[in-house]
C-alpha cells in the first residue's frame, strides 16, 4: 500500500539516538518488522521509525487503519497526548512543534479537561469543529450530552449561547463606561458653564475698580 509520511506529524517524534536507530535496525534485520505500522488513510500515524529502516533496507511490514481518528485534528490530539503532552510543558512549545496556533492547543487542552464522553465522539465523527466543541465543553456534563443527541445545529446554537454569555458582561461593562463618561462630560461642561459665569463677574468688578466714576455715573 501507498503510505505517506506527514512532515507535521513526524515532527511530534523524539528523533533516536544512534545506538538506539542501531539497535532498532538490528531488531528488524533480524526478526523483520514484527509490529504493524499504524494508518489512517494513507497517512503514517505511528512506526516512523520502523517504516523508515523497512525502506531502507526493502524490509516487508504491515499495516493496520486505525479507527480512532475521523479528522486530522483526531490524530493531532492522539500525537499531543503520546509524544508531546508528557515531554513539553509550554503551550508555546507544543503549539510549536504541533504547528498548531496557540489558540487551538487552548482548545485541544480545555475538550480534553472537561469535555463529555459524547462531546469527544461527536468531534471525532465530525459533527462539531473544534472551535465549537471547545465553548460547549464549558457546559456542564449533562447539557453537553443534551446538545449531542439534539445533534449538529444544537451543538451550533449551544457553543454560540456560551459565545454570547461570555461577551454580554463585557458589552455591559463597555456600556456602564460610556454612561460614566457620558456623566463626567456633563459635569464638566456645567463645571465651565460656572467658572465662565464667575470669570464674567470678575471682569465686571475689576471693570468698575479701575474705573469708578463709570460704576456710579447717572445713566443720564
Amino acid at each position: 500500500m501507498t503510505i505517506t509520511v506527514n512532515e507535521e506529524l513526524k515532527a511530534y517524534i523524539d528523533p533516536l539516538t544512534s545506538d538506539e536507530y542501531e539497535a532498532l535496525e538490528r531488531s528488524l534485520l533480524a526478526e523483520g518488522c514484527r509490529d504493524a505500522l499504524v494508518v489512517w488513510g494513507d497517512v503514517l500515524v505511528d512506526g516512523h521509525n520502523r517504516y523508515g529502516i523497512c525502506q531502507k533496507h526493502g524490509l516487508p511490514f504491515q499495516a493496520v487503519q486505525s479507527k480512532l481518528f475521523q479528522t486530522m485534528e483526531d490524530v493531532h490530539l492522539w500525537m499531543i497526548d503520546q509524544h508531546l503532552g508528557r515531554r513539553l510543558n509550554s503551550r508555546e512549545e507544543i503549539a510549536k512543534v504541533a504547528r498548531l496556533s496557540s489558540n487551538q492547543v487552548v482548545m485541544i487542552e480545555k475538550i480534553q479537561k472537561l469535555a463529555a464522553p459524547e462531546l469527544v465522539a461527536a468531534i471525532k465523527s465530525g459533527t462539531v469543529s473544534l472551535n465549537a466543541a471547545a465553548a460547549v465543553a464549558t457546559l456542564p456534563e449533562e447539557e453537553q450530552k443534551a446538545a449531542v443527541m439534539a445533534g449538529k445545529d444544537e451543538l451550533k446554537q449551544a457553543a454560540k449561547r456560551v459565545r454570547e454569555a461570555k461577551s454580554k458582561p463585557r458589552d455591559e461593562a463597555v456600556a456602564s463606561q460610556d454612561e460614566s463618561d457620558h456623566d463626567e462630560l456633563q459635569m464638566l461642561r456645567q463645571r465651565v458653564d460656572e467658572l465662565t459665569a464667575e470669570n464674567a463677574v470678575l471682569r465686571r468688578q475689576v471693570s468698575e475698580l479701575q474705573n469708578p466714576s463709570a460704576a456710579t455715573q447717572a445713566p443720564w
